[in-house]
């Protein structure tokens, strides 16, 4: 590692003429951001921005796809991993195989976005990721605490026809109750004396220094919102949060990820730890659900309600199922449940049908089969499930077939999508 690192200080100082220290800093930097996070080698993903848009797919030509069995029924899974940084808004688009109920979930909660309006178009998902990063300028800090400030002098002044022996005392009532609320939220900001000052100043000095409390009140919260911690004091606090401020909007910004000079800049201006909790949070996983959609007046339209087959049954080599779907009638989904089936006792046969998918699980005690029909015509389907012993010549021992249909018994099941 320490080999690796010197090579690349020395690439730098090769190719961009950045002074030493600045690409010690940039190198730690980008350690950090795109190094593992964890000290133990667990890798939790890389510091990777996201792009004009997020794509996943899930249809099953993607490997990753995963099936979930739940109470709303099954569910195809995917998850997408990036960086919420240079963007306020990313759009996601999903590829869908099936009609159906499409959501995003965010698995890692510390992740500082949202999901917004997720919904299936057609054979298409979409969502959009907004980033929860709050505003990081100083300016625009200091601009917002002023007008907040001036607003409550305002509300001081809420009769100006008053004579102002009566509204000088209010308007210096309303800033005297807002620093007191802030002693007692930060009293570390404070000398003990100060607070006791107040009784005594009037509006002008209250308002100015209200208006430079609020400031960096919204400084340190805007900084905690990122995850960071804010252990300032009336010793440091003016310097301790703006520099800092300053570090999280480069990197958020994607300035450090995209230039040098940015990336030593914040290096300097933010601990390791500080830089940790930024990829904590900004570091985001999704998980992209669509929950294909079923008639509730299907009977077994649901894993839940697949019609059971025992795969061992006495007396029979062979067990052959038949079906129908119409997918224009409502009739989209068959599930079968295959119990005690057995890879290696058990041979599950699926032919190839036109206009027919066979999804397979294998699942504790047997198989999920859910036989899917691709056409809005009417189809038949049948599979088999054979007996892998043979007899003492070779031969599949001659014992007759049983035969089992599709029952057409509706459940009237409400589900819940």
């Amino acid at each position: 590692m320490i080999r690796y690192c010197g090579r690349l200080c020395r690439a730098f100082a090769r190719f961009d003429p950045l002074p030493g220290s600045a690409a010690i800093g940039f190198v730690a930097l980008s350690l950090i951001l795109f190094w593992p996070a964890s000290g133990a080698g667990q890798m939790n993903g890389w510091w990777k921005a996201a792009g004009d848009s997020l794509t996943v797919d899930l249809g099953p030509q993607n490997r990753d796809r995963k099936a979930s069995f739940a109470d709303d029924g099954l569910a195809w899974e995917s998850t997408v991993s990036f960086a919420m940084v240079g963007k306020s808004r990313v759009p996601l688009v999903a590829t869908l195989p099936e009609i159906g109920k499409f959501e995003v979930q965010i698995a890692n909660s510390a992740a500082g976005v949202e999901i917004r309006n997720a919904r299936s178009e057609g054979g298409t998902g979409r969502a959009e990721i907004v980033s929860k990063s709050p505003v990081l300028e100083f300016k625009k800090l200091s601009d917002a605490a002023g007008d907040e400030a001036d607003q409550l002098l305002k509300a001081g002044r809420a009769r100006p026809e008053e004579p102002a022996k009566t509204r000088k005392p209010r308007e210096v009532q309303f800033l005297r109750s807002w620093l007191t609320d802030f002693a007692k939220r930060r009293p570390r900001w404070l000398t003990a004396k100060e607070p006791e000052s107040w009784s005594t100043a009037d509006a002008q000095t209250l308002l100015g220094r209200t208006k430079e409390l609020m400031t960096y009140d919204r400084a340190a919260v805007a900084l905690e919102s990122c995850g960071l911690e804010v252990d300032a004091s009336v010793a440091n606090y003016r310097t301790a949060l703006e520099p800092r401020l300053a570090g999280v909007e480069l990197v958020l910004s994607g300035k450090a990820s995209a230039e040098p000079r940015d990336a030593a800049a914040a290096a300097k201006l933010l601990s390791a730890r500080d830089l940790t909790a930024l990829r904590r949070n900004f570091n985001v996983k999704l998980t992209c659900r669509l929950i294909p959609a079923a008639n509730p007046g299907d009977g077994n339209a649901q894993w839940f309600d697949a019609q059971r087959v025992t795969c061992r049954a006495p007396g029979a080599s062979a067990i052959r199922v038949e079906g129908k779907l119409h997918a224009a009638g409502g009739d989209r989904v068959d599930w079968w449940y295959l119990d005690r089936f057995r890879p290696g006792a058990t041979i599950l046969s699926l032919p190839k049908l036109p206009g027919v998918r066979w999804d397979q699980f294998s699942v504790e005690g047997g198989v999920r089969l859910r036989v899917v029909a691709l056409t809005d015509e009417p189809v038949i389907y049948s599979f088999e499930i054979h007996a892998a012993e043979k007899s003492s010549s070779g031969k599949s021992s001659p014992e007759p077939s049983i035969l089992i249909y599709e029952s057409p018994n509706s459940t009237q099941r409400k589900f819940p999508y």
